[in-house]
């Protein structure tokens, strides 16, 4: 291997002359060959002991396209007179420059050498063969879309080397699989073949081609090429079928060579498979079957049999005691094929669920006889029910509806009334509508804006729907009041200004009262809106989400009514500065400056100017005069100026406190009177909550609401440093519930504001949490002690969504999910047409899609 990589060094200083010379020219006659190639050292030899042995590459072809992470076949020829030493291929990456001392060899395809390991040495003598490898990608795969030089070095007898290069073009094509027959599996004679291949690519596959060849020795020979196109499927599956002939020898081998092509002519391809005719009578179906340890009622259990053609496939299902609890199979017409692999629905009744139950399958023969489900990896067919393997399976809770887009889900809203969900996926800049009556996503979707996030059903009308467009800086409004199938557009958007803020220190001498001042250039933030709530007054409330240029976040308020809303910070939960009787962050101004800078030597004092336009409008900004040497003072300036100015200078306050890390979940109470953010993940600093209680009419424009002072989650949690992975308000914001280490509850109306009530010790990591929409957690006095008004629902990293009595802190029910849920779940009430038996919904998110859980009584203890 060394002298190799030597080797390789020495070629990577040639590299450009490599690629010009991939086809070799025949220069030497030897003995029993035609000829062969110039190696690396010079000319070919002459075939005589200690010439140069010559060797050349047949395929693949100079300049042949290879899909990233697919093997190569590579066929060398090697010729020499003095017998073969040893034959190494492999697939190299010269990159860099080598007058520059930037030269690198990487190896992308890991070196072959012939013989391998512990097989039997290669013959002496003179030689002319053919070797043919399949050269398997170096994991982890580079994903490096360049250049790969195939080299072959060969040593013959008497230690002479020669080297022969191809080099290739690696691109990104489909992703190509045979799902069914597998590796190794036998076939009889007489019996179709049964084939399913899968090719999957982002931007859609147009061709499949599936070669199957038996060997060349075979009396009736056997070689099927079956092609299929497809209309730009992202994921396209062939099933086809070839008949072996009857009589194919026994333990002949059949290759199947499955290739594919992108809608860009983007080839891939797989490693071919081999399967072997079946030298012995066929035995009973050899059975096994792919069950999730974990299944919604709708999921599949695949079934994979093979034996003397397959008439049927099925399953059975039962109980912790062995009861029935359902079998259901297939039944296939003749021609009989095998392998089967089959995908059955085990359609199960929605009472099953939270139970555990064990899984067989089963297979009936072309004969009638029966195989039953044996482990992985057992190759003896299990001829017997009570022998069978059986997988056992928890049936959890819910269906998943997977999104017709591939994309990152970023928030959900439910409109209950009208039996939709509506889930913002970012990688589309849409909506997906699922709705209820058709257990589906509507097939287009909504367009709105840049990176949709967080996603409220306007409080003050249940028509529309409000998006926030973290990709850019506006909300978009989303009429929701008619057929979401004919929906093509949103209905307009809401536009947000910029928001900059200003550091002034004003220090006065005691002895003279001269002032100077100290302005800071405009601290800016990231102005995205991540998630988002609309109180009952009108106003929109909204996180901002950080970016790499702006990393702090923050929270922000505007008012529609406004024509041209303001977005204006939310700064109250902030903390002090040391010396807080000489600094102001001055809020909403347009500008801020020293106007006039006072000589050192001169008694007057600094002066200070704010600009700033009338509130709501696009008017432009007002420059007052430069008089005034106080902050308060230059404040009371601009309101004179400008009446309907809404600047704000708080003092004392530290700006970078109200920097806000991650992700900031926002909730809002079922009558919209109050908004509680909760901060996502915190670092070295603690979690916050902050509270925003808004019932004053929109027209209002510069009214400000009640904001809660600095509170931090970790005072109520008891935790320094815990995140807020989700939060949720009651009904009439009487109580506030956070998912972080446990789960805590505090009151939230005053003089008991934001103090912690009870805990309950839920896991330790998860998702969102939320209370019963009817939920009215009354702090002083419990509505019964099974009341579903106490009920909160908090998502876990332990598959699972815990049912909390929120007044009494004690777990009510469990519901099981197939996967971890993450970020905020939503509850509501029944929607039009579900059974009586659903007294409320739960929805949350997973990797897999939207999940739909229909709660029952019997889920509530």
């Amino acid at each position: 291997m060394r002298s190799l990589l030597v080797r390789l060094v020495t070629l990577g200083t040639a590299v450009a002359l490599i690629a010009g010379c991939d086809q070799r020219s025949i220069t030497t006659a030897v003995p029993g060959g035609t000829g062969g190639g110039t190696g690396s050292g010079g000319s070919g030899g002459s075939g005589s002991s200690g010439a140069k042995p010559l060797v050349s590459i047949d395929t693949p072809a100079a300049g042949a396209l290879v899909n990233l992470g697919d093997s190569i076949l590579v066929a060398v020829r090697v010729r020499d007179a003095a017998g073969l030493q040893s034959l190494t291929i492999g697939g190299y990456s010269f990159r860099g420059d080598a007058s520059l001392g930037t030269a690198t060899v990487t190896k992308r395809y890991d070196a072959l050498p012939v013989p391998a390991p512990g097989a039997p040495a290669i013959r002496t003598g003179p030689i002319d063969t053919l070797v043919r490898r399949y050269l398997k990608p170096v994991a982890p795969v580079d994903t490096t879309q360049d250049s790969v030089v195939v080299l072959a070095i060969a040593t013959n007898s008497a230690g002479a080397v020669d080297t022969a290069r191809r080099t290739l073009r690696v691109v990104t094509g489909p992703r190509v699989r045979v799902i069914s027959p597998v590796a190794g599996d036998s076939v009889q004679p007489g019996i179709a073949l049964a084939l399913q291949v899968q090719a999957t690519h982002t931007e859609g596959v147009s061709r499949m081609t599936v070669r199957v060849q038996g060997e060349a020795s075979w009396p009736t020979k056997l070689d099927t090429t079956i092609t299929q196109t497809f209309n730009s499927a992202k994921e396209a599956n062939l099933e086809a079928s070839v008949l072996i002939p009857q009589n194919a020898p026994g333990r002949g081998r059949i290759t199947i060579t499955p290739t594919a092509t992108d809608v860009n002519r983007i080839p891939g391809s797989a490693v071919p498979v081999v399967v072997f005719v079946r030298a012995t009578p066929a035995p009973a179906p050899r059975v096994t079957q792919e069950v999730p340890t974990r299944a919604e009622i709708r999921d599949t259990v695949i079934i994979t049999a093979s034996g003397d053609g397959i008439a049927a496939v099925g399953f059975i299902v039962r109980d912790s005691t062995g009861g029935l609890i359902r079998r259901d199979s297939i039944v296939y017409a003749a021609p009989y094929l095998s392998p089967r692999r089959a995908a059955l629905s085990l359609a199960l009744s929605p009472s099953e669920q939270g139970r555990r139950v064990t899984i067989t399958s089963f297979a009936i023969d072309r004969t009638g006889r029966y195989g039953y489900s044996v482990p992985s990896g057992t190759s003896t067919p299990i001829t017997v029910d009570s022998l069978a393997h059986r997988d056992s399976l928890l049936l959890v809770h819910g269906l998943t509806y997977k999104l017709l887009r591939p994309g990152i889900a970023g928030d959900l809203a439910v409109d209950a009334a009208r039996g939709r969900v509506f889930v913002s996926n970012t990688n589309f800049n849409l909506l997906e509508v699922w709705r209820r009556d058709q257990a589906r996503f509507t097939p287009n979707g909504v367009a709105v804006g840049a990176l949709p996030w967080g996603l409220t059903v306007s409080a003050t009308s249940g028509d529309t729907l409000l998006v926030a467009n973290s990709g850019g800086t506006n909300i978009s409004k989303v009429s929701i009041a008619g057929d979401p199938d004919s929906w093509v557009a949103e209905s307009g958007r809401i536009l947000t200004r910029n928001s900059v803020l200003f550091e002034v220190t004003e220090t006065r001498d005691p002895n003279t009262n001269k002032v100077r001042l100290v302005v800071s250039p405009p601290i800016s933030y990231s102005d995205r809106p991540q998630y988002i709530a609309q109180s009952a007054g009108g106003r929109i409330y909204y996180s901002t989400r950080p970016t790499t240029a702006a990393p702090a976040g923050t929270l922000r308020y505007l008012n529609p009514a406004e024509a041209y809303p303001e977005s204006r910070q939310i700064w109250r939960y902030g903390k002090s500065v040391g010396d807080a009787s000489s600094k102001f962050v001055i809020f909403n101004a347009d500008f801020v400056e020293v106007c006039f800078r006072a000589p050192a030597d001169s008694p007057e004092s600094d002066r200070i100017r704010i600009y700033d336009h009338a509130s709501g409008t696009k008017n432009d900004m007002k420059q007052p005069a430069c008089t005034e040497s106080l902050v308060a003072d230059a404040v009371g300036q601009i309101y004179s100026d400008v009446p309907t100015s809404d600047v704000e200078a708080v003092q004392g306050l530290d700006y970078a406190s109200l920097a806000l890390t991650d992700t900031t979940f926002v909730s809002e109470s079922g009558d919209r009177k109050w908004i509680a953010f909760g901060e996502g993940k915190t670092g070295a600093r603690p979690a916050r909550a902050m509270m925003v209680n808004d019932t004053l009419p929109a027209g209002t424009s510069l009214a400000v609401p009640f904001f809660s002072t600095s509170i931090d989650v970790s005072d109520i949690m008891e935790n320094a440093a815990e995140p807020v992975f989700g939060l949720a308000l009651d009904k009439f914001g009487k109580a506030l519930a956070v998912h972080g280490a446990q789960s805590y509850f505090a009151a939230v109306e005053n003089p008991f504001h934001l103090r912690l009530q009870g805990k309950y010790a839920s896991f330790s990591a998860g998702a969102g949490i939320a209370f019963h929409p009817e939920a009215d957690v009354s702090p002083e006095s419990p509505d019964g002690t099974a009341s579903l008004k106490n009920l909160a629902f908090v998502a876990s990293a332990n598959g699972t969504i815990e049912i909390v009595d929120a007044f009494f802190y004690k777990r009510r029910g469990r519901v099981n999910t197939k996967t971890n849920l993450y970020g905020p779940i939503r509850a509501s009430g029944p929607m039009p047409g579900d059974p009586p038996s659903v007294i409320m919904k739960l929805y949350g998110l997973s990797k897999d899609g939207l999940v739909v859980i229909d709660v029952t009584a019997r889920d509530i203890q």
